[in-house]
Formats: structure tokens, sequence, C-alpha cells
């Protein structure tokens, strides 16, 4: 499988192409999309795509994700989004290197992400499950040296 990207996270299109193998097929009459399938490249058509910028504050986090940008503590109090009314994101400390971020739309759950940072900080793993549409996504970002 292939998949064509776009996407505009502040004022630079970010497109690329990521690609897939199938390893274990979804059930019997399931869309022929169904299953498990495992990334094996993803690139971006720029040599930089969208940054996330993680900054410690007293008790909480301030995250920058393009214009998606929030402050929150670690208290599982809904916050609200900078310049997006409807969404707010709760954060929980689960350990020194593993925060829970909860987000919604309305007051109803649309995404849980969990993010743990390795052992030698240079990299981190999210785990994000869309409650909308049943999706789960998984990735390792790496810093950059």
């Amino acid at each position: 499988m292939t998949e064509e990207f776009s996407e505009t996270p502040s004022t630079q299109l970010v497109t690329g192409r990521a690609t897939f193998t199938r390893v274990d097929k979804g059930p019997t009459g399931a869309h022929a999309l169904s299953g498990s399938w495992q990334m094996h490249m993803i690139r971006n058509a720029l040599s930089t795509g969208p940054a996330t910028t993680y900054q410690a504050i007293d008790n909480g986090m301030r995250v920058t994700e393009g214009d998606h940008k929030f402050e929150a503590r670690f208290d599982g109090r809904d916050y609200p989004v900078e310049g997006q009314p409807k969404h707010t994101v709760s954060l929980k400390l689960v350990h020194s290197d593993t925060i829970d971020q909860t987000d919604k739309e309305d007051g109803k759950v649309v995404t849980t992400t969990r993010t743990t940072v390795s052992k030698d900080s240079n990299s981190m793993k999210v785990e994000s499950i869309d409650k909308v549409r049943g999706g789960r996504m998984t990735y390792t970002a790496e810093k950059k040296p």
C-alpha cells in the first residue's frame, strides 16, 4: 500500500509518501484495507516536516504543533487549545518518561495519546487512538542531532 499525504500545519505545505506491507489480513468479508499494515518508509517532499515543540512548565507542558498550541498541567483537567474554541486537551503524568493526553471536541473524547520517551532521551514512541473512527496510529519520533 502506498499513502500519499499533504498537510498544512502552519504556513508551509508538507507533502510526502509512505509505503506499507500487509502483515495480517482483516476478517473475512471486511474492506480490502482491513487488517494490519507495517510502515516501511515515509518521505517528506521537503527536508523539514511539521515540527512539534515540547516545553516544560510548572507541573505540565506547553506544546506547539504548527498552529495547534496549548499549555496544560498534569492534573487531568481540560485546557483550551489556542484558536480552537471547541477543542480541549488534558494531560496526566503516568511516569517520569510517559504522558497520557486526551483531546476533546465539544466535551467528547476524540483522541487519546500516550507518549513515552526512550531511556536515552533520543526518541519517543507515540501511540494514538482515534475514538471517533476507531483507528490506531503508532510511530517513533527521533530527536534531531
